[in-house]
């Protein structure tokens, strides 16, 4: 299996256990940048149900080791850019990197 589809399967699917200030928006980042991620999400008729379980599944990640740490670094991240880059951000890098992947014919 491709690595980076295996990366971007446990992106998709990973659940963590919940931290006070995962449990809602704005998931660890400031409510502005919360509010700018929603509005791209809503601009770009996007799900938003999906993208926003993503990002607190970002926040979650960022917070302990496992599978979805192992698919960043997958992605390319190092852990002082997890450990350092707000939610908001990092799902954002995240989503830019998944979308610039090669497609498998």
């Amino acid at each position: 299996m491709n690595k980076l589809f295996l990366a971007t399967t446990v992106l998709a699917v990973w659940s963590g256990s919940a931290f006070a200030d995962c449990s809602g928006p704005p998931y660890g980042s400031k409510m502005d940048r919360y509010e700018r991620y929603m509005e791209m999400v809503e601009r770009g008729k996007l799900n938003n149900l999906a993208l926003e379980q993503f990002l607190k599944r970002v926040c979650l990640g960022k917070q302990e080791p496992g599978e979805y740490r192992d698919a960043l670094h997958t992605l390319g991240f190092s852990d002082d850019v997890i450990d350092v880059t707000d939610s908001v951000l990092l799902a954002e890098k995240v989503l830019l990197v998944i979308a610039n992947m090669p497609r498998e014919k």
